[in-house]
This record gives structure tokens, sequence and C-alpha cells, in this order.
């Protein structure tokens, strides 16, 4: 059973919401993720959805809400009441579901709405639904006993509402009764399992160490002398449980981003545990934080519920999975890499979901393709694409590059013994180690390594992670925790930065100077070079029209064209008379180090003349 429409009137925070769901080329689920700010209607949307799941399994299952006696029983979302948007006297909700290709509706009506006032754009599917009376709240899901039980027996259905939670770490589990592995009967009329899912960790903590069981072969001693070490196999049905198993292990190694982990069942005594080789040891799961339970909660419910219903073939599996803030308690990268993954994993369940966070969708948008996903923004039920969403994209680049840093910063330490200059800009070093080179001062950088503090994006090819603020992130780094590198440091700031001169241990921190003839770039270490280098063609312009009639041209820099026109194919000593500076500022780093610095005197007669602080006027502009 799949949803195919939604049409929702005055129902909490929406007036008149319209999706339609289309399947897949092949018949399968596109997964529907519903955005949209605070109080727009996104758990509203959720909980009717949900709704009709629960009223479509109670058609036939008596223990899937609770019953007062003979037929009479709860529904689980309020019609009317809090739920009727206010100002308005009626409202209702069809929802249009698939199954064997015939049409099931479910419909709901509060207040006064009579069936002469439904909207005129209303598909016939619909409209056969809406046949409620104007008397009094109605509910009704036209589905039949026996399609309520082959439905919800042979696929997996179930709402993972915002208020799920797993049981925290730090709680001691002997305040709490123990449960032994599930060993309920089931019976005739009875679903047996879950639709609204707040907690999974302990079921699954019961069910998996019965699936591994099942996954090992039982073997009884060969008939032969009584020490003997041969074995036989005396069944082979554990074969039919391996694919679940896999599954299951498949499941967290991408929740953990390892790929060898998996869940380990040593005996008895030890209990249920996992393995991952990150962490070289077998944790128990109240070991995963929050986040990574929460996605083990969700996803190993499904699993589970589809190895039900699909006698071991878990991904074959059909069904629905309403999952509301999916990205709630879930770290970014969890949230873009893991879920999207995860779902993929089962292709015949129509996960629909609601999200805050945009690097969900554009996750989804790098796992799917636009065309195998549905995105709809609330309140009003629209259409949108990822393409909104692709500054998140740099925003998540720029943060895995501010939690990798410190990683980044003691691999960068660590991997050479000497010396290293670390500068804030991509161009810093070549123009350095080219200034040096043709003022004749190359000597002063031997066994001196020079380096800037960022690193290249994957995914947009652009700078991230460099700048005064990512230098000083690595000062505070280096000054808190001395013991990670034994190689001496010197943090190289642009001149705006301003900052003093500082040495505390192997570290130091050196400032560049002003150029103050330079009036083209008064910022960076490119205020060092004589004006008369930026000429038109380094510069580039853009118009900004801010609609009310005013433009904005707006001339940049281009710094490594520059660059490389400078230190690769027009070198020329007198373009770098600024770089003097640096000289000194190295030199004297060196004699602090104590390091054979190049005698003074031997380069004077190979510099070029001038005045460093002046520079020549720039060429006709």
């Amino acid at each position: 059973m799949y949803l195919r429409e939604i049409r929702i009137v005055n129902d909490g925070p929406n007036e008149d919401v319209s999706i339609s769901l289309p399947l897949g080329d092949q018949g399968t689920p596109k997964p529907l993720v519903v955005v949209g700010e605070n109080g727009s209607g996104k758990s509203n949307l959720l909980s009717i959805i949900a709704d009709a799941l629960v009223e479509g399994a109670a058609q036939h299952h008596s223990d899937v809400v609770p019953r007062s006696g003979g037929t009479d029983r709860p529904w689980m979302r309020i019609v009317g009441g809090t739920t009727l948007r206010r100002g308005t006297q009626g409202g209702f909700a069809l929802l249009h579901f698939t199954h064997d290709n015939g049409p099931l509706i479910y419909a709901e009506k509060a207040g006064h709405y009579p069936t002469t006032d439904l909207p005129m754009d209303l598909t016939p599917e619909l409209k056969e639904g809406a046949t409620w009376s104007d008397a009094g709240p109605a509910k009704t899901f036209k589905l039949s006993e026996e399609q309520s039980r082959q439905i919800y027996s042979s696929g997996c259905y179930a709402f993972f509402p915002a208020s799920r939670s797993e049981v925290p770490h730090w709680l001691n589990g002997e305040s709490l009764p123990s449960k032994p592995f599930s060993t309920a009967v089931r019976f005739s009329g009875r679903l047996g399992k879950p639709l609204y899912v707040e907690q999974g960790i302990e079921s699954l903590s019961q069910w998996i160490p019965g699936l591994i069981m099942d996954s090992r072969p039982t073997v009884a001693r060969a008939p032969g002398p009584p020490n003997s070490n041969q074995w036989t196999l005396t069944s082979t049905s554990f074969q039919m449980h391996l694919s679940s198993r896999e599954l299951a292990d498949r499941v967290l190694r991408v929740i953990l981003d390892d790929p060898e982990a998996g869940f380990v069942w040593v005996n008895r005594f030890t209990g249920l545990e996992y393995f991952s080789p990150k962490a070289a040891a077998r944790l128990p799961l109240a070991a995963l934080s929050s986040g990574q339970a929460t996605l083990l909660s969700i996803f190993g419910t499904i699993l589970r519920q589809c190895d039900a219903a699909s006698n071991g073939d878990p991904t074959s599996a059909s069904g629905i999975c309403v999952i509301d803030e999916i990205d709630a308690h879930v770290h970014v990268d969890l949230t873009y890499r893991a879920i999207p993954e995860l779902m993929a994993m089962f292709t015949g369940i129509q996960f629909i979901t609601s999200a805050h966070s945009p690097l969900l969708v554009l996750g989804m948008q790098s796992k799917f393709g636009d065309d195998h996903m549905l995105v709809t923004e609330m309140p009003f039920g629209r259409s949108v694409t990822a393409e909104g969403y692709r500054e998140f994209k740099n925003a998540l680049d720029v943060l895995r590059s501010t939690q990798g840093f410190d990683s980044l910063v003691i691999e960068r330490l660590n991997s050479q013994s000497s010396p290293l200059i670390l500068c804030e800009g991509e161009t810093d070093p070549k123009y350095i180690e080219t200034a040096m080179e043709l003022l004749g001062e190359g000597a002063i950088l031997s066994g001196i390594t020079t380096d800037w503090i960022g690193m290249r994006s994957k995914s947009t090819g652009g700078s991230i992670g460099a700048g005064k603020d990512n230098l000083h992130r690595a000062w505070q780094l280096l000054t808190a925790n001395p013991e990670l590198t034994g190689r001496p440091v010197m943090l190289l700031y642009d001149n705006d930065a301003k900052k003093p001169d500082v040495d505390e241990g192997r570290i130091s921190v050196r400032t560049l100077p002003t150029n103050p003839e330079n009036v083209y770039v008064r910022n960076g270490i490119e205020n060092l070079l004589t004006p008369n280098v930026f000429l038109p063609d380094m510069f580039s312009e853009h118009t900004h029209d801010d609609g009310n009639g005013k433009t904005v041209t707006i001339r940049e820099l281009n710094k490594s064209a520059l660059c490389a026109r400078l230190c690769d194919e027009r070198r020329d000593a007198s373009n770098f008379l600024g770089f003097n500076a640096v000289v000194e500022i190295i030199r004297e780093w060196r004699e602090r180090l104590g390091l054979d610095a190049k005698p003074a005197s031997s380069a004077d007669s190979e510099r070029p003349t001038g005045d460093p602080e002046v520079g020549t006027e720039p060429a006709e502009r």
C-alpha cells in the first residue's frame, strides 16, 4: 500500500494543501521530505498520514489501539477542536492510497463542512471517499478486514513521532526492569508490532541476538570416537536469515561510517554488543551517541518489521514509514550522509518525513537525484527543488572543515620535523618562496617549510578553512596542547590582523607589515607588492542590482591569476621589494631558533636597489 494523493482543507495551520506522490518508473515509491518553518503544519500533515495508517490497521487488528469494550475504540488523532483551523467552521482531510492497483480512501471531517462545499478541483478518487454526513465529526478508511490483514501482515508500516527518545547512556540500567527475549505468542487478529514508535533500541537489543543465533549454523558432533573434532551440519535453515543479519550490520556501518562494524553476540553472559575497528573494542549499544541511537532505532525497527513481513528477505518488503523531524538529535554529517543512504536500503518503503535541516534535502538529492525524490514546502504544499538549498552544501563543507580542523593541523604538524611557517592564504607560501629567491635570500628558507592554514573543498574546488580566524584557532590549539608537536611553528598573519609578536614555547606569532604605497590592495600579502603590478586585466567586475533602482559595481582582484603571473610568468625582483621586511621577520625567527641563517651581508650586493617602502607608479590603466 502506498500513499498517492493528499488534500487537506482547514486543518491545523493548513488552509488548503494538495500534494501528489507519483511512483517511480519501476513502481517504487519516491521518498517525500516535508520542509517549512516552525508552525507551518509539517507535523500536522504527518499526523494525518499516521492516523490513516492506524485506522487501516485497526480495521482487522485488535491490538492497534485500546478498546473500551465491544467494537468501540478511540481515534488516535483528535478530530475538530484544536485540529480545526482557527476562524473556520469546518475542514477535512482526504488521503488516496493504492493497493493492488485499486484506490483506498481515508477521510476525516471536522465541524460543519457539507460535501456540497467540496473544492471543484478534487480528483474523482477523493470525491468518492468524501461521503460523510454533516452531523458531527467523521473518520473513515474504506478498507476491508481482509485487506487490512493482508496489507499490514505483509508490509512495514510505522510512525516515528518527534517525541521519540532512547534511554540515555548515563542511566543505570539496573534501575530499570529487565526484559528477556520476546516470547510473545502471535494471536490471530493481532498485529504484533508497534505502529507508533517512540523507542526502539530496547526491543532491537532483544531481537538482534535472536537474529544472530538464527543466522548461525546448527552443528552436532559427527559419528566417531568420543573425543573426535569432527562436526556436521544438522540444519541449513540459517541461510534464510543471513540477508537480514547482513542488512542489520549494513545499517550499523552506515550510521558509524565504518565499513567493518557489526553486531556481536558472544554469549549470554556478555549480551549484545557492536564492534567497530575505529573503536578497537566491543561496545554496548549504550555507547552510541544520541543521534546514532536515534537512527538505529528508526531503521532497525524498519528492518525488523520488513524481516517479519518478508520471511527473511527484508529488502523486498513494501510499506509506508512516517518520520516526524527525522533530523532531530542527529548530527549534520548523519543528516546529509547517513539518512539518505539508510533510506536507499529499503527500496519498497515509502518514506514520508519532515525535516528542518536543508542538508537532508541536499543529501537526498545527492543519493536519489531530483527525479526520484519529492520535496514539499508547507504551509501550502508547494513542490520545491533542492536547488534553493545549494548554499547550505557549501556551509556543510565549511562545517566539516572546522570539525576536522584540529586533525588537519595536527596531521600537518606531524608530517615533518622541520620548522613550519603557517600563513593565512593559499598564495602566501608561493609569494614568500618566490620573493626570497628573487631577492637573493633563498637560503633563509633552508630547512623551513611554508604552508597555509586552509584546504581545497572537494565538492566546490574553492578555498575553505583559510584566514586569520582559522590561524588563530591553530594558535589556541597549539598553545593549549603544546605536546601536539615538537617542531617550531610560526603563525604569520596578514597585516590587517595586527597581531603583536608572541613567542610561547615552540609557537611564535608574527604579522606582515603594511606597505603604505600600495593603495590598490591595503590588506593581505598582496599589499607588499609594488603598485605597478595591479593591471586592469587582474581585476574582474560584476554589478549588483538591489531591485530599487540602485546598482553597485564590485571590482575584485583575481588573486590566483596575479600570483601565477608574478611567481611563474613574469618573475621580477623589483615587484617584491616590500618582502624585504619578511626577510627580516624570518631571519629573526631563525636566530631565535638557533638555526644557521645566511649572513646578512652576503646578499646585500645581490639585493635590487630601491626603497622597500616606496614603489613605482602603476602602468597606464
